[in-house]
């Protein structure tokens, strides 16, 4: 668990703070890679829709994410702990 935890942090230098979360209006917002059935979008959307979007294959980031390869719940891990949300997402992921 420790070198995860450690891996984690290292690969949070790789991707760019202010592409996985924003502020607007107070309300906290994620950015995401909305998959559809006929294209995949970069959008934002609130933090109280993530699980939602989560559940039904979306990832967080962006969906071209310049030299970092697609994890999927690593490199969600990694941008919810370089955006600062790291206890939202072990909250809502792990208990």
């Amino acid at each position: 668990m420790k070198v995860l935890i450690i891996n984690l942090l290292l690969l949070a230098l790789l991707i760019p703070v202010s592409s996985v979360k924003a502020q607007d209006n107070g309300v906290d917002k994620v950015i995401i890679c909305h998959k559809a059935a006929d294209h995949i979008q970069t959008i934002e959307i609130s933090t109280s829709a993530l699980d939602a979007h989560l559940a039904h294959g979306d990832t967080i980031g962006s969906c071209e994410t310049p030299g970092v390869p697609e994890f999927g719940l690593i490199q969600g891990a990694v941008a919810m702990l370089s955006s600062g949300g790291a206890f939202y997402f072990l909250k809502k992921r792990f208990n």
